[in-house]
């Protein structure tokens, strides 16, 4: 025990910043249950002591082997009395199998020796008020219940294993979720969940942690079968070694467990608020700064966020907030100076109005309908000066893509770049996963993008993601492509685009896929700088951007090594 109190004083740092949640590429954290890295795995080194006689001075006067015959002897009354199955013998113990030393007056055995494991009791009638337990209502790893269902509130037609107060409710299915649960009243539970109890005299949370243990996890992650839902099967689970103290020592070893347990929480829980505290703390400043009202005001914001930049933009998250700001700055006119001597937008709208003029005349674009001027009440910040109010659809021509017949085979495998919503995945893109050939662009009259048009998904999750094209390339129907007048930068509207992607999700109808219409788009204001001005704020961009990648890479990489070292910490704990 003193072992396990250095190791957390000495790192307490450490325990709450390595940070967890994309660290895990299994399974998916629930959404209001950010957990730290550090701190589970300093619930490992916990369970890990303690299924290996470390975490407790021990009862030395105890021997397990006198518990193990008790349970022996308990098991044959109940399968004589007709109330316990008799299962087959499992093969003995090799001294290969036996994965770390226990203290001497402990003993290994196989867990279908002394309990039920497999063994279950089916329940066809279930009153309205008898708990019914299913696999989401567990948290993972830390096995807290999340919410206790009754019948009456919870109906289900699929079969139910029976559970009574004190069995120990076993998740076998993705057993890495690390989902074991004490009963504390009697109830019914998914077939999934296996209620384990032990043949004779046993302490419940004890069995609960030997469960959750590093080593079971290892074990299970090992034999259990299939890919994309594995679970532990009966023989492999029957089979499993347990090691078994005596009973005061399951009592005192899961007493002491409970107490750390606590420490964990309480750890994590003033971690996680602390965080919370420093998400709220980045996002009044940046908000201050993109609301300020005036150049001293906003001189003032940046000059309090450059005092605490460090405090500030300790996170990757924090940096990400960073760069969200510094785009909505730079569509506001707030990142570099206008220039008086510069030609102004309404100067560029004219020459884009005689240029679309002249694209419709030579029957290059289809004349589209005339936009309605911005008004006021549209404008979400005062123009800056020599800017301009305009529509989507006034500075660039806008066309939505198509899906070509898919059961002509002859329309795919060309050498055309076919791209969908999903693929908008960086700034410019030139490799989609599908082609199309010559004679789909011809016969289902698809578009021909640009190098250098833009891209803007429409649909689902990925509405409002936009890159730019580095081919000539065409799209599915869940994208919509602009063409840039000439003067207006794609770089640029690629920036805004990006800065304004909330507002476009905002924007989405339509249940679980929601999209937003190309009509919804062109009408779409935008506040539109000259030509001079575009590339000099996309150049001071992309400045501020390299800046803050390098800021996250740091933090990326300061982070996995926190992680690292949180891993080894364990090892040598539990070696």
């Amino acid at each position: 025990m003193h072992h396990f109190q250095k190791l957390l004083i000495e790192n307490i740092a450490l325990w709450s910043a390595a940070d967890s949640g994309k660290t895990s590429k299994r399974g998916r954290a629930s959404a209001d249950s950010a957990h730290l890295y550090g701190v589970a795995k300093l619930r490992a080194v916990i369970f890990g002591l303690a299924v290996s006689g470390r975490l407790v001075s021990g009862k030395r006067d105890g021997d397990a082997s006198k518990l193990l015959r008790q349970i022996q002897d308990k098991k044959l009354e109940l399968v004589s009395a007709g109330l316990a199955k008799k299962s087959k013998p499992l093969k003995p113990i090799s001294s290969e199998e036996i994965p770390f030393e226990i203290p001497r007056h402990w003993v290994w055995v196989r867990l279908g020796e002394i309990t039920n494991f497999g063994a279950t009791e089916k329940r066809s009638s279930i009153g309205d008020e008898v708990w019914v337990l299913d696999l989401e209502d567990i948290e993972k790893d830390t096995s807290k219940l999340l919410h206790r269902w009754r019948y009456s509130e919870r109906h289900s037609l699929s079969d139910k294993n029976a559970f009574k107060s004190g069995d120990v409710l076993y998740g076998k299915l993705r057993p890495y979720l690390n989902k074991v649960l004490v009963a504390d009243e009697d109830g019914v539970c998914t077939t999934e969940i296996l209620p384990i109890r032990c043949y004779g005299p046993y302490v419940a949370e004890y069995f609960k942690y030997v469960l959750k243990s590093p080593y079971f996890l290892k074990y299970t992650d090992s034999i259990s079968y299939g890919m994309k839902m594995p679970r532990l099967g009966t023989e492999g689970g029957r089979n499993a070694l347990f090691p078994l103290p005596p009973l005061e020592e399951q009592a005192e070893i899961g007493e002491k467990i409970n107490e750390l347990m606590l420490l964990c929480d309480e750890l994590e829980g003033g971690s996680l608020l602390l965080i919370e505290a420093h998400k709220n703390l980045v996002k009044n400043f940046l908000k201050d700064l993109l609301n300020s009202d005036g150049a001293k005001k906003f001189d003032e914001g940046w000059e309090r966020i450059s005092n605490e930049f460090e405090t500030l933009f300790a996170t990757e998250e924090a940096v990400g907030e960073l760069k969200l700001a510094i785009m909505k700055l730079a569509i506001k006119g707030k990142l570099v100076p206008q220039i008086d001597d510069e030609d102004s937008t309404i100067l560029l709208m004219e020459s884009i109005r005689n240029v679309v003029s002249h694209l419709v005349a030579e029957k290059l674009i289809r004349k589209g309908k005339d936009h309605a001027a911005v008004s006021i009440e549209e404008w979400t910040h005062p123009p800056p000066e020599g800017w301009q109010w305009v529509r989507l659809g006034q500075i660039g021509d806008w066309g939505a893509g198509a899906t070509p017949l898919r059961g002509v085979a002859s329309y795919y495998g060309g050498n055309i770049p076919w791209f969908k919503s999903g693929e908008l995945s960086g700034d410019f893109i030139d490799q989609s996963e599908e082609t199309i050939t010559a004679l789909a662009l011809e016969k289902c009259s698809l578009r021909l993008n640009k190098p250098g048009d833009v891209l803007l998904a429409m649909y689902g999750a990925t509405i409002g993601k936009a890159s730019i094209l580095k081919v000539a390339a065409t799209t599915n129907q869940a994208v919509c492509a602009c063409t840039p007048y000439p003067g207006v930068s794609s770089e640029f509207l690629l920036l805004w685009l990006k800065a304004m992607r909330s507002d476009f999700i905002d924007q989405g109808v339509g249940g679980a896929q929601p999209n937003i219409s190309r009509e919804k788009i062109i009408a779409t204001p935008i506040a539109l700088p000259p030509q001079a001005e575009q590339l000099r704020i996309v150049e001071r961009v992309d400045q501020l951007m390299s800046i803050c990648n390098d800021l996250q890479s740091h933090l990326r990489q300061s982070r996995e090594l926190q992680i690292k070292i949180a891993d080894i910490l364990v090892e040598q704990a539990l070696a």
